[in-house]
């Protein structure tokens, strides 16, 4: 068995899922709340559309990258909704986020690199971290501060081997959005710094208080950050 394999652990949330499911089939009435998923079905116009492509035919190989067209559609979208300039070339599409996260977390670290993780964090960035042969750093976040970022706090635990800070906002599991105190914060951090953001916006649509921030839109990390989204969570995709 490959060592690094070895030391990953299964993702807690699926297991919580499938441990909802086998209770539900047993009868049992429960509530499982361990999976990020809506609780509306897709929108008919994107059933129709995909069963339209389906029947046309379009079910073959894409370009490495994603569709072109769609490429082209998420720049745009980044471009109005986030202030993210980025070209469609920059653009990857992958099979869900959580394959999006590690692509990045590999292709910008080496073994024994470090990851700093404020927590709470979305249980699978370890293991994410720990596939890429890294080291993850969990921050714990008080929750007397409204767990906030602070660049004092991050400093503490940085070191010669930290290569990547993961943010997720809204922040799965407190909800919490970060705020541009914070950004500033996290601009001064990495400033002189060999350090890559990784942005998981994947919940940005899920946010009822106040607007989503991308790290990305900012001029002084445009070059430093990796952002992360999906259609699961918006449009009840997951699957």
């Amino acid at each position: 068995m490959n060592k690094d394999i070895e030391q990953i652990a299964s993702s807690a949330s699926m297991d919580f899922i499938a441990k909802a499911k086998s209770l539900k089939t047993l009868g049992i009435d429960i509530i499982g709340l361990a999976g990020g998923e809506p609780d509306f079905d897709t929108p008919n116009a994107i059933k129709e559309k995909a069963i339209e492509e389906l029947l046309k035919g379009n079910t073959h190989y894409a370009i490495g990258k994603g569709l072109p067209r769609l490429r082209e559609k998420i720049a745009c979208k980044l471009k109005k909704d986030n202030g993210i300039n980025i070209s469609p070339e920059n653009i990857i599409v992958t099979p869900g986020a959580k394959m999006a996260i590690y692509l990045a977390v590999r292709a910008c670290i080496n073994p024994g690199d470090e990851v700093l993780i404020p927590a709470p964090s979305w249980v699978s960035y370890t293991e994410l971290v720990r596939a890429a042969s890294g080291i993850p750093i969990e921050i714990p976040l008080s929750p007397d501060n409204n767990y906030a970022i602070k660049k004092s706090e991050l400093e503490q635990y940085i070191s010669e081997n930290t290569r990547m800070i993961i943010l997720c906002s809204p922040n799965n599991p407190t909800g919490r959005m970060i705020n541009e105190q914070e950004i500033k914060e996290i601009i001064e951090l990495v400033r002189n710094r060999d350090i890559v953001i990784l942005s998981d916006e994947v919940y940005e649509k899920i946010a009822y208080i106040d607007r989503v921030i991308s790290p990305g839109s900012y001029a002084e990390l445009a070059d430093k950050t990796i952002t992360v989204n999906g259609f699961s969570k918006a449009y009840a995709m997951t699957g």
